[in-house]
């Protein structure tokens, strides 16, 4: 019997734009790897602040538009593959438009 090892390189997504569309901020998602999930998590502290969940997906392209509702709070994005959850550093964190 023949065993067959793949390797699979995920990529790094990153937040690529972000623009305030009336009351909701429209984030500009790249170097997504499907079938490999996303998250895309915000914080009010990039230093000392925790990171919440805004969405979940499962993207079915390398790059997608994603809305979020803009609650009045200054925010930092980020968006992680299951890869990155062990990672303490934010990767990819850009701040909501002002």
């Amino acid at each position: 019997m023949c065993q067959i090892n793949h390797k699979v390189s995920v990529l790094t997504p990153r937040i690529a734009a972000f623009t305030r569309q009336g009351a909701q901020i429209k984030l500009s998602l790249a170097n997504l790897t499907p079938p490999f999930g996303v998250s895309v998590e915000a914080s009010t502290n990039l230093a000392t602040g925790s990171w919440l969940a805004q969405t979940n997906f499962v993207p079915t392209t390398m790059a997608t538009n994603i809305l979020l509702p803009e609650q009045g709070d200054k925010k930092f994005y980020r968006v992680r593959t299951p890869s990155h959850e062990r990672s303490s550093k934010p990767p990819n964190a850009a701040p909501s438009p002002a």
